[in-house]
């Protein structure tokens, strides 16, 4: 029994302790890692942008039986400035001056949106808004730097929807891939408009605001 425990402990002190976890096995993959992501969709489609830890920008957006995704890259310099334009914000706010101020309305054609943060050093955030609530301005401040990588991503520039375009009953609309729409009617509220496919049996109401994420171009009647 003596000599047992005495070629125990040998074998305890000659045993080599467990090697640490390699640094690698901790590592992000800065491909992976969403740095902001912002993101509307409802039931007919979805436009989102996130921004990796690499500086890839990922754009994707149209229905959903039609999505297309688009990519973008930003050097080192220009990521280190966005990130620093992100995490500017008065030392006084909290997460609460972040957060909707009024909710808007519902509804089937009206988007549900989402924006994260995950920057540097700070804590991850997330905010979930409807897109017509009444946010605070600094998440209009945030959404409005997601819309400016949005567009570092955006396809074929000419190819889009006039600015400020309003929908007549009778306007013809294409998308992305070709498909025209004809505009029906616009909802009494002015936030939606219901479409009729001409290339393809479908028929949809879909919000004013999302339109130009979704069509490139009119046909006025």
């Amino acid at each position: 029994m003596r000599r047992r425990s005495v070629v125990l402990a040998c074998l305890l002190v000659l045993c080599p302790a467990p090697a640490p976890a390699s640094a690698g096995a901790e590592r992000v993959d800065l491909r992976s890692l969403e740095r902001l992501y912002y993101g509307c969709e409802n039931e007919l489609g979805r436009r989102d942008v996130t921004l990796f830890g690499n500086g890839t920008i990922r754009l994707r957006q149209g229905l959903k039986a039609e999505e297309r995704m688009d990519l973008a890259e930003l050097g080192p310099e220009e990521l280190a400035g966005y990130l620093q334009e992100l995490a500017r914000r008065d030392p006084t706010r909290t997460l609460g001056d972040v957060t909707i101020d009024l909710q808007g309305p519902t509804g089937l054609f009206v988007e549900q949106c989402e924006l994260r943060l995950q920057l540097p050093g700070q804590p991850p955030e997330g905010y979930r808004f409807s897109r017509y609530d009444a946010g605070s301005l600094e998440l209009r401040r945030l959404i409005r730097i997601a819309e400016r990588l949005a567009a570092r991503a955006e396809p074929d520039e000419a190819r889009r929807l006039p600015a400020g375009y309003w929908p007549r009953i009778g306007d013809v609309l294409e998308n992305v891939y070709g498909h025209r729409y004809r505009v029906l009617w616009v909802t009494e509220d002015g936030l939606g408009v219901e479409l009729d496919g001409i290339d393809q049996p479908i028929r949809m109401l879909i919000s004013i605001a999302a339109l130009p994420q979704v069509f490139v171009a009119v046909e006025r009647r």
